[in-house]
């Protein structure tokens, strides 16, 4: 039904009306003459149908024969729609570049969309993919799916599996991430508790496993505190997922040197803002001249969509915040000063789950500023987890 709906305006037609003595002779001839006429609808001495504007000349002909008369009351489809709009040549050229530029654009990916990613971030991915030959107005026929994998899977560590296809014009990155090792091993694998770093033990908490030092010891990274092979009264021997807390004196030093001459930037507080149109990967500018002087600039990018389906097209909007230096000099106290909250920052940083038990500072003074160490005494947990190798041997 569709179909034949099409064809009728794709053809076109006209509606009409006959009437007279017998109008249905009318019909009656037209169907001896092949003429398809539809939509017959029987009126006060009259009837209205529906002929092809081809057969309509016909019909008159045949009319003469019947003796009824016969009038156009409608005429419908695309013949007549070309006709009214024959001397709009401009409407017609541009009706043909609409479908040409279609046409030619569908040879180039309009969108990229990125699917998969949970840590990367998006916008890492879409660099990468920039880098690699993928982005926004890129040809088609220029893209090697299998090569651009390769390329973007070394162009990021971070992904385990990349996969890239094409659907028309759109680009659909698929990509899985590489599986985090956790910090802290299976319970149910057996491994041993070794020095994270050197120190003296002041004390233990072990839940599981053989204790391998005493109170008092000395230790450096990477020796044996807790060891998960057990050996029983009986010969045997087991192995265990050894567990527990192992604490020690550590020796920590944190330095900085803080000049005399110092220079801070701070925002003025003066903001200029632009817009520009991304199409196909093509930024055209929106404004007129451009931003001069020292700025911090930021920017927002909103892609334009369709239903659900996105555009090509995006504005991007640019916030430029000027920016100015303070120029300024420290005395030797003021130095020291600011060496002890840049200290106090890398203390939190550096120390974090350490009980600090002593400090003890180091100053240096030279021409250019202040040199500050801090030495310190910390009680820290030194036990990390290490799988245990265990290798058979058949006799």
């Amino acid at each position: 039904m569709l179909l034949l709906r099409f064809l009728h305006f794709f053809l076109g037609y006209v509606r009409f009306k006959a009437w007279g003595d017998f109008p249905e002779r009318l019909l009656n001839l037209c169907a001896g003459r092949g003429v398809p006429v539809w939509g017959i609808v029987r009126r006060k001495g009259r009837i209205e149908g529906m002929v092809y504007a081809k057969d309509y000349k016909k019909m008159r002909k045949i009319r003469a024969r019947s003796g009824a008369r016969l009038r156009i009351m409608e005429k419908r489809g695309l013949p007549f729609i070309l006709r009214r709009y024959r001397k709009r040549v401009g409407l017609l050229v541009g009706f043909v570049l609409f479908f040409l530029i279609l046409r030619v654009m569908s040879g180039f990916i309009w969108t990229v969309e990125i699917v998969g990613n949970q840590r990367v971030e998006k916008a890492e991915i879409l660099a990468a993919l920039e880098r690699v030959g993928i982005e926004e107005g890129v040809p088609i026929s220029s893209i090697d799916p299998a090569n651009v994998r390769q390329r973007l899977m070394l162009e990021l560590p971070e992904l385990a599996w990349a996969a890239v296809n094409i659907e028309g014009a759109k680009a659909t990155v698929d990509v899985k991430e590489t599986r985090q090792v956790p910090d802290k091993i299976d319970d149910s694998l057996p491994c041993n508790l070794k020095a994270a770093r050197d120190g003296r033990i002041i004390g233990h908490q072990v839940t599981d496993g053989r204790i391998m030092v005493q109170i008092g010891d000395a230790v450096v990274a990477g020796d044996l505190l807790v060891s998960g092979v057990m050996e029983y009264a009986d010969g045997e021997s087991g192995f265990k997922h050894a567990a527990g807390q192992v604490f020690a004196e550590t020796q920590r030093a944190i330095s900085y040197t803080a000049r005399y001459d110092q220079q801070e930037t701070y925002r003025t507080g003066q903001v200029r803002r632009r817009r520009a149109l991304k199409l196909f990967g093509l930024e055209i500018p929106l404004y007129l001249g451009s931003v001069r002087g020292t700025y911090e600039k930021e920017i927002e990018t909103h892609q334009l969509a369709f239903g659900t389906a996105t555009l090509p097209i995006s504005v991007v909007s640019a916030s430029f915040y000027e920016t100015a230096q303070l120029d300024y000099t420290l005395d030797e106290a003021g130095a020291l000063e600011f060496a002890r909250q840049q200290i106090a920052g890398l203390e939190r940083e550096q120390l974090q789950g350490a009980e600090i038990l002593s400090k003890e500072e180091q100053i240096e003074t030279t021409e250019e500023g202040v040199a500050l160490t801090v030495q310190y005494v910390c009680k820290e947990n030194i036990a990390v987890e290490e799988i245990l190798s265990i290798s058979t041997t058949n006799e």
